[in-house]
Formats: structure tokens, C-alpha cells, sequence
């Protein structure tokens, strides 16, 4: 799916441009299952007989699938990718919506914007790291997106001249 990316004049939000509704329900299917699932089968087990130590284990294993399966489907239906510049750090997370992930910071010294790497790595996503710290964009762009985007962090980064 190709991504497409928001500018502003101190920040970049890269999101996908097409979004599955199959998918999303699917994924929130799975979830409610999930969520369910455990306490069902508790229902049930205590006409049968006593509930032993596995209850908890099948709990916590299903709502731990549910968790994830929610995730799923929050970035599939909110996700985004947020890159935020200031005068001596470049901020990147993920938005799922209700909550933040994966946030990265760059810290920057005065002059240091040749210090910056630049370059598309082994799994086909683009990074952008210093000594300090390493951010990979794991959406779908093309080498002409990511560029844009590039010069765009650069030219926010001169702007605000880290003192």
C-alpha cells in the first residue's frame, strides 16, 4: 500500500493512504473473541467442576491476544507515523490513535546537521540516525517521498538553529 505524508513547517505525519475495512473487522472480531473466550469458559467451568490455577493462565494468555489484536486494529484504523522537529532534536512515534508508540529521539549539538545518516536499510525502511539514536519510518514510501520529506526535516533543522 503506498503511504503519503503530511508537511508542516516542524513536522511530518506519514500514514497509509488506503485502509481495509475487511481487515479492521477481522482484527476487532478476533479481539472480541479473545476478550471472551476466557470468560465463557469460566462460566462454564463452574457448573462442571472447580476452577483450577489455568483460569488465570487462560486470562492472561487470551486478553494478552486480545491487547494485541486491538493494536492491530488501531493501526489499521488510526496509525500513523509522527516526526516532529524542534531547534536541537528530531521526535518520531508511532499514533495509534488512543495511544503512542516507539517514541525515538535525536539530539542534536550545534552544528550538526552533516552529522545526520540518511539511508534505506536491510528490511526496505528508511532511517534516519546520528550517534545518539536511530529512526526507522516503516511505512511504504518511495525514494522520491522519503527525499521530500528529508529536505523537509533539513530545512525545518536549519530554521530553528539548535544554539
Amino acid at each position: 500500500m503506498p503511504a503519503h505524508f503530511l508537511l508542516s513547517e516542524n513536522s511530518v505525519i506519514i500514514s497509509d493512504s488506503e485502509r481495509s475495512i475487511l481487515a479492521i473487522g477481522m482484527l476487532l472480531l478476533l479481539t472480541l473473541v479473545a476478550f471472551s473466550m476466557p470468560i465463557a469458559v469460566t462460566l462454564i467451568g463452574l457448573h462442571q467442576t472447580s476452577l483450577g490455577a489455568g483460569v488465570l493462565m487462560s486470562y492472561i494468555l487470551c486478553w494478552g491476544i486480545a491487547a494485541y489484536f486491538l493494536r492491530l486494529a488501531l493501526w489499521n484504523l488510526y496509525g500513523k507515523e509522527v516526526i516532529q522537529i524542534s531547534a536541537c532534536t528530531i521526535e518520531y512515534h508511532c499514533s495509534y490513535g488512543l495511544f503512542i508508540d516507539n517514541k525515538t529521539t535525536l539530539t542534536l549539538e550545534k552544528d550538526d546537521l552533516y552529522g545526520i545518516d540518511i539511508y534505506k536499510n536491510t528490511d526496505n525502511h528508511w532511517v534516519i540516525a546520528n550517534e545518539t539514536a536511530v529512526i526507522e519510518i516503516n511505512q511504504g514510501l518511495s525514494e522520491a517521498a522519503f527525499m521530500t520529506i528529508a529536505s523537509h526535516v533539513f530545512q525545518a533543522l536549519a530554521r530553528n538553529q539548535c544554539p
